[in-house]
């Protein structure tokens, strides 16, 4: 009965909705969390029943791992940091069930048919979130808002961000694979095993895709399957067309991050305006495309040039919620080409002294500004002046701290430095994205960002006595399952590779569904590992 349930698990771990379902002790508990516990706590029982007591071959690497995050939370400053070390006991939690309920019971078919019908089932929603039907009240649940990347939409299905889904997808790859290597469920696993492929393209994302063909690769390395090698060339062809065709996915995949693509060098021919309250007026600016996408002028996401309001108040600078007119443009603008253009502006309906911020917006996906941060201020007094002129360089300052989105290579560097700052237990599990602001200087900063880097995120999180723990148990995994002659073994070695080839490039431990089907992994290899296991 465990290994059912723990199919049951990876088949609702893509349904996890944003709302809490209750707090435990002060912590958020999520449907999926709570839903998890309560299949695992099934196959823990069922394990139990079978009476027997078996040696756990991970068992020492793993418990390491989770000791070393119990001890960085400890000496962590502040408040420790609970949540993400009450996950990673979650995960080993996993773990240690899986272990037990396979090696008992070695059906590991039962686990990969699982995690692949949930890949397809997450495939087929981001496959509709794409066509023509609107799913956005069905997806509501599962994330803030839709998500786009250069004028294009990015799947995310019922996922919080397109890298978790796209992360998914390819941990789901090599298990339905899997059953396209046998001939009764062939033909069904070769069309889910398309539309993974599909899917896993249109979230646009780099780390998932190189996920994929590390685990796809993987898998035939070690079976050396004839088959599998014309199914995955087909599934190269897919890869191939995307490219040829969709020139977003090629600049995405040519660039650090899309920051580059929203780059623009405005130049107001006025540095101040008088303005009376509600006139709209014109002033001339110059606009120069310094990034790498072309500027359309038509179209349902053409680009406009705009700008932001800023009061100031007592000395102070506040966003206002008005957005500026629009000035289109007459032309498309191809990258490193200017035009000058007779800019509208209406001034704020209430007198006071202001700062407008030019700034370039691509409708319905972005304003530039919030990708490359503050544009070019002009104060402007409306009704009256009073000496506002002197407060661009203030605002300046205060909207670049708020508008700042550092890069992969940035926030690389900074994991680096708290690294060095905490080399044998970091800063404490999960506190990356709480630090890496005031490491940098900044007074504000997104608390959702993470390493983008899972290896830099544990060292800097956990230090090298956590990396060192994650990497041993990870190696010894692998290892151990080279040994073993068996396709369940391949698959599950090339599920694991693919998740540690995505982690180059993003940090997906923190996110539900992701560890929690890495430590069963983890759990059903330790039960292939095992000698009563072997099939």
């Amino acid at each position: 009965m465990s290994p059912w349930l723990l199919a049951a698990l990876m088949l609702i771990l893509p349904f996890e909705p944003l709302a809490p379902l209750a707090r435990v002790a002060g912590l958020q508990v999520s449907t999926l969390e709570a839903g998890a516990a309560v299949l695992l706590g099934g196959a823990a029982l069922g394990v139990a029943s079978r009476g027997s007591r078996l040696r756990v071959p991970l068992a020492v690497p793993v418990v390491l791992l989770l000791a070393t995050f119990l001890v960085s939370a400890v000496l962590a400053e502040g408040l420790p940091p609970l949540k993400f070390t009450a996950r990673m006991a979650a995960g080993v939690t996993a773990f240690f069930i899986a272990a037990n309920a396979f090696a008992q019971s070695p059906r590991f078919p039962l686990l990969f048919s699982g995690l692949s019908l949930a890949g397809a089932l997450t495939a087929a929603v981001a496959l509709l979130e794409l066509g023509p039907w609107s799913l956005g009240s069905l997806l509501a649940p599962f994330r803030e808002h839709a998500f786009e990347v250069g004028g294009r939409a990015r799947a995310a299905a019922t996922f919080a961000y397109p890298n978790i889904a796209g992360g998914f997808l390819a941990l789901a790859l090599a298990p339905t694979l899997f059953f396209a290597l046998r001939e009764r469920t062939r033909a069904v696993a070769t069309i889910s095993a398309c539309a993974l492929t599909l899917a896993l393209l249109l979230t646009y994302s780099r780390g998932a895709l190189l996920g994929a063909a590390a685990s796809a690769f993987t898998l035939w390395w070690l079976v050396r399957s004839r088959p599998l090698l014309r199914l995955e060339f087909g599934l190269l062809g897919i890869a191939a067309a995307f490219f040829a065709f969709d020139p977003t996915f090629r600049s995405r995949a040519a660039s650090e991050s899309d920051r580059g693509w929203y780059e623009a060098r405005i130049e107001p021919r006025l540095e101040s305006l008088a303005l009376a309250p509600g006139e709209l007026t014109k002033t001339d600016v110059r606009i120069s495309n310094a990034g790498t996408l072309t500027w359309r002028s038509k179209g349902e996401k053409p680009f406009h040039l705009s700008y932001r309001w800023f009061v100031v108040e007592k000395g102070a600078l506040r966003p206002l919620s008005l957005e500026g007119e629009r000035t289109g443009l007459e032309v498309g603008l191809e990258p490193g080409e200017t035009v000058d253009v007779a800019a509208i502006v209406r001034a704020p309906p209430t007198a006071g002294n202001y700062v407008l911020v030019w700034d370039m917006v691509h409708e319905h996906t972005t304003w530039f500004s919030d990708k490359t941060g503050l544009g070019v201020a002009v104060n402007v007094a409306v009704g009256r002046t009073n000496g506002a002129f002197a407060l661009a360089d203030a605002l300046r300052e205060t909207v670049a701290q708020k508008s700042w989105r550092p890069g992969r290579t940035e926030l690389w560097a900074i994991a680096l430095e708290l690294f060095r700052a905490h080399p044998l237990f970091g800063v404490g599990p999960d506190n990356f994205r709480w630090l890496y602001g005031p490491a940098s200087g900044r007074s504000a900063w997104d608390t959702r960002v993470n390493a983008n880097s899972l290896y830099l995120e544990i060292l800097s999180t956990v230090g090298v006595i956590g990396l060192g723990a994650f990497v041993l148990l990870m190696a010894k995994a692998l290892s151990d399952l080279g040994k073993h002659r068996s396709l369940e073994a391949a698959t599950l070695a090339a599920a694991l590779i693919g998740f540690l080839a995505h982690g180059i490039f993003d940090y997906l431990l923190a996110f539900t569904p992701i560890y929690l089907a890495i430590f069963t992994l983890l759990g059903a290899s330790s039960a292939m590992i095992h000698g009563e296991a072997s099939p």
